[in-house]
């Protein structure tokens, strides 16, 4: 008895100074949530308990939006007072989305809800949501109206914003009956392809 109480005092602080968890979701060094089979795991920047539920095209409509319904309720009950990994509220409602015969619903939730939303037979594959960022952008200023609108969501900005490599590698064939390649504003990259002037 004395060398077992012997043994676990020496134990004690290896035991307490060991990382644990206290149940739920954990992370590897590379950031990818383990117990979670999701089909995007190398994917950078995943967002902590944010999934996309893509749904198997072999149901029918009412069995998707039966099980739809069905998640919905339980994110509803289940997510009050939870928290993700990175300390945000998990959300209590879901996004549902269709495009043709691809269904999908955004949710978020911990790692028992979601290994069993993977269980069930309408589900094809979950992917973990991630953030994504755009290119560098270019901002020109002083471009015509048609030009900003098509840049921003909102009518009244200033300005025309697109990604800096935009047009690399793409060749617009125009047919005019005169064009100046020499004008600044193709900055050196407009050339004639053919002159057909003299065989009208």
């Amino acid at each position: 008895m004395v060398r077992a109480t012997a043994f676990l005092a020496a134990m004690l602080p290896a035991a307490l100074a060991a990382p644990f968890s206290l149940g739920g979701s954990s992370t590897s060094d590379s950031g990818t949530f383990m117990g979670v089979p999701i089909s995007n795991l190398n994917a950078l920047d995943l967002i902590p308990n944010k999934y996309i539920v893509v749904y198997n095209s072999s149901f029918d409509d009412d069995a998707i939006t039966s099980k739809m319904s069905s998640f919905a309720a339980s994110i509803k009950k289940r997510n009050i007072g939870k928290r993700s990994l990175d300390g945000r509220s998990l959300s209590t409602s879901t996004r549902n989305f269709k495009m043709n015969n691809w269904r999908a619903t955004v949710m978020e939730a911990d790692d028992t809800m979601i290994m069993s939303v993977m269980n069930a037979e309408e589900v094809a594959y979950v992917e973990q949501d991630a953030k994504v960022k755009l290119s560098a952008t270019v901002s020109q200023t002083n471009a015509p109206p048609g030009l900003v609108r098509m840049s921003h969501a909102a009518a009244g900005e200033t300005g025309y914003v697109f990604d800096q490599t935009g047009g690399d590698g793409i060749t617009a064939y125009i047919v005019d009956t005169g064009i100046l390649t020499t004008h600044s504003e193709f900055q050196g990259r407009a050339t004639f392809g053919a002159n057909f002037v003299n065989n009208v």
